[in-house]
């Protein structure tokens, strides 16, 4: 960790000159030290807190959002969509109001109880106030200042190893205030084990990966009255993101809300015309001239292009204002096609609006359009600075704590070779190649409990390869750029060395994920086995909110033996991408089991082309998966769909209100895709089953009651001898053979237009053997 202040006393509220700087130096906010050890900061040079949302302290449940759903009321209730933006995503869509600033107050209930720190052998103190030429045995600096707390982390990782294995666990007290990183803090293989790295009781440290600018002017600029800030590239003075004490602010987009739509996309313009579908390599697209603001220079302008499960972020290269023709400076990850949306991002000619920004490369400006009242004296804007808080390697038994991360840099990834795209091409797949706040490789016994992740540029948390017995428990990850927490192993054998296993993702709120990257995922999981991912809360997303395995097909995938229980997923999709469900799996993943979960309000593109917005999607060759006791309703597509797969049990779920059908399979194989066995089925003037034939699925003992129809449930039957699909009433037509020892009654839901599925005593379901499940008890658990 860098520090921003000389070896000296510093007491509560001083300020602190800055010292030199390897990056932005120029542009550092003299007086932007932390406050002192228990204080809140309120001066000059300290980002102020947000109106109405304090910062969670220590990981407790913040302020204006509802506690786990001990508390909540069930989902009889409608809860309110997520974040579904007028003028599209991420940036350009207003976050909820927050602050980087620490704010005192009690450490959560939960996890591991926290003693009063007594200055003992095992205990070092980190505070702003404090010194790294000091011991760190003292939690205040003494009369004399010439002993107290440490100024860094990283000054306190090194001396923590003096501290004896043999006195048992140490811990590591970090005081509340500001911390501002330049570089990563790196553990490895050297570092203590059995050390907690944790916040002292009732306070609440914040590490910004951000710097405070100063020496901001006012101008002109295209008739809008801005701030600017010289800045030189060829020093480094170059960032991405940009924020204040709401959080990350918007960058200029063109147009302000909305998307254009691609005219047209020439093959001479692709690396692989006429190859693999998906992935052809465009090189530029055809625009409407009509669409096209004046660029002038395109200097550092980006296009945002949506299409299928993917969103590009390419620079661009030129622009033709006359022709439409616009070239990228790499190839797309995906194929462009005609119609595909996109918009301009970073765009100096759009920069018009009160709290947004831009870089103008060409100027060699940062550009701020300044809010009603906001004055440059007391104003704090606070530029992005490092990817990564935190790199754990080798380190085994270290535990974070009631930390809170916030306001980091991200980067576009550097394209590079995937196999089947083109290389400098990005990965097309779930934010596969965003940088982490957080890494995590070749550790075990590591946890984060109570810890905030707000307002973070890329990902937050990566746990990579050879990691086990790691737990995340109790986080807040708020405003994410992208992933918010990404298990990423090797596909290797069980008995291997460098599997990734054993880890514990539960009771963890995720809200607001892919902000930046909207193909991000909420809890990705590539290639571990063993992992319990339970009790999270997960909303506002603009993709999957849990997705489990990376093996397309039936071959080999060390995957298995996940336990996805007791999740609650709502408001996910939002429109904006394709192919993407609440939880979605991949390949063969024997004891994997999805049970308990409440999952709704799953809404994918819904424009031309768009389609896949499933509660529990099990794609290409998901199989010996069971998927049980779940609540799946409002999806704009399916509740249940598979792709293709064999031997899922579907046993004892409600799926309920979907908007094409209830159940689709849209591949058919010699083999039994899957057994639905003893589940309610609750459509609303449509059909139960999509693209199905019997001799695919096993269909056994299941209730079936359409809400505006009554016993009249219908089916999609087999295409009949000119291919088109017949819907059937499904007590009429026996051929089908689809439906096996079928109840057709209504379920006797308490209130199932309300959205309260509770069954009545004397529910049919429960003589068909239905056995009923609490849905209250999926999310969090207790406030």
């Amino acid at each position: 960790m860098a520090r921003y202040r000389k070896p000296i006393r510093i007491a509560p509220f001083a300020a602190a000159t800055l010292a030199a700087s390897l990056f932005l130096a120029p542009l550092l906010l003299a007086g932007c030290g932390g406050a002192g050890p228990s204080a809140s900061p309120t001066g000059a040079g300290t980002p102020s807190p947000g109106p109405s949302e304090p910062l969670p302290t220590g990981g407790s449940t913040p302020s204006g959002v509802p506690s786990g759903n001990a508390t909540e009321p069930p989902p009889s209730v409608t809860e309110a969509g997520g974040s579904t933006p007028t003028d599209g995503p991420g940036p350009s869509a207003t976050s909820p109001a927050g602050s980087p600033t620490p704010t005192s107050g009690a450490v959560p209930s939960g996890g591991t109880p926290i003693p009063t720190p007594a200055g003992s052998d095992t205990e070092l103190f980190v505070s702003p106030g404090g010194n790294d030429a000091w011991s760190g045995r003292l939690s205040s600096p003494d009369s004399q200042g010439t002993d107290g707390p440490l100024a860094t982390l990283d000054r306190a990782r090194a001396l923590v190893r003096d501290i004896p294995a043999s006195l048992g666990p140490a811990t590591v007290w970090i005081r509340g205030g500001d911390y501002y990183l330049s570089a990563p803090v790196r553990f490895n293989a050297l570092d203590r084990a059995n050390t907690t790295y944790a916040a002292y009781p009732g306070e609440t440290p914040v590490f910004h990966g951000s710097v405070p600018l100063s020496g901001w002017k006012e101008e002109t600029y295209r008739g809008i009255r801005v701030w600017s800030l010289a800045v030189d590239p060829e020093k480094g003075e170059r960032f991405n993101a940009l924020y204040d004490g709401t959080g990350s602010l918007p960058v200029a987009r063109y147009p302000a809300s909305g998307t254009l739509s691609v005219r047209d996309a020439l093959a001479e313009d692709m690396l692989t015309p006429g190859g693999a579908p998906y992935f052809c390599g465009n090189l530029s697209f055809e625009a409407n001239p009509a669409d096209l603001p004046d660029f002038g220079r395109v200097g550092d302008v980006r296009v945002r292009i949506l299409h299928y499960w993917k969103d590009e972020m390419i620079l661009l290269e030129s622009v033709d204002p006359g022709t439409g023709h616009v070239r990228l400076t790499r190839p797309a990850s995906m194929t462009i096609r005609k119609g595909d949306r996109y918009y301009f991002e970073n765009v100096p000619a759009a920069l018009d609006q009160p709290g947004e920004w831009c870089y103008d490369g060409v100027a060699g400006k940062v550009l701020y359009v300044p809010r009603a009242g906001e004055t440059r004296d007391t104003k704090v804007l606070l530029a992005g600075r490092t990817e990564q808080f935190i790199v754990l390697g080798g380190t085994k038994s270290v535990r974070f704590r009631g930390l809170t991360f916030t306001g980091n840099e991200w980067k576009i990834p550097s394209g590079m070779k995937h196999g089947f795209i083109a290389d400098n091409a990005d990965h097309p797949q779930a934010a596969y190649d965003v940088a982490a706040s957080i890494l995590l490789n070749n550790t075990s016994g590591v946890v984060l409990e109570n810890c905030n992740f707000l307002h973070i540029g890329g990902s937050a948390l990566r746990i990579g390869r050879n990691v086990r017995d790691t737990a995340v428990t109790g986080c807040t990850f708020r405003q994410v750029g992208a992933n918010a927490i990404f298990i990423h192993g090797e596909n290797v054998q069980p008995s291997d060395p460098l599997v990734t296993r054993n880890l514990t993702i539960r009771n963890n709120r995720i809200e607001g994920y892919g902000r930046r990257f909207f193909n991000a995922i909420g809890i990705l999981l590539i290639h571990a086995r063993d992992c319990d991912i339970s009790h999270n809360d997960i909303r506002d997303g603009f993709y999957t909110a849990i997705s489990a395995g990376w093996t397309w097909g039936y071959g080999y995938n060390v995957t298995d033996g996940l336990s996805i229980r007791n999740n609650r997923i709502h408001d996910i999709g939002q429109s904006w991408l394709s192919d993407m469900g609440g939880i979605y799996t991949l390949g063969v993943q024997p004891g994997t089991v999805i049970a308990g979960n409440v999952i709704s309000s799953i809404r994918a593109d819904e424009g031309s082309g768009g389609y896949g917005g499933w509660g529990i999607y099990l794609d290409e060759g998901s199989s010996g998966i069971l998927v049980e006791n779940n609540l799946v309703y409002d999806c704009n597509s399916q509740g249940f769909h598979q792709h293709y797969g064999r031997d899922n049990l579907i046993r004892n779920n409600i799926f309920a209100f979907c908007g094409i059908s209830l159940v689709a399979l849209t591949r058919t194989e010699a083999h039994e895709s899957f057994v639905l066995e003893r589940n309610i089925f609750y459509s609303d003037r449509k059909p139960v089953y999509l693209k199905v034939r019997s001799v695919s699925f096993r269909d056994d003992s299941n209730l079936f009651w359409d809400h505006a129809f009554g016993a009249a449930v219908s089916c999609v039957a087999p295409p009949d001898a000119a291919g088109a699909l017949r819907v059937t009433d499904l007590r009429e037509d026996e051929s089908l053979s689809l439906c096996r020892q079928a109840v057709v009654a209504d379920p006797g839901f308490r209130n199932a237009a309300g959205r309260d599925f509770r069954l009545a005593d004397d529910s049919p379901a429960l003589a068909a053997g239905f056995v009923p499940f609490d849905v209250a008890g999926a999310g969090l658990l207790g406030p």
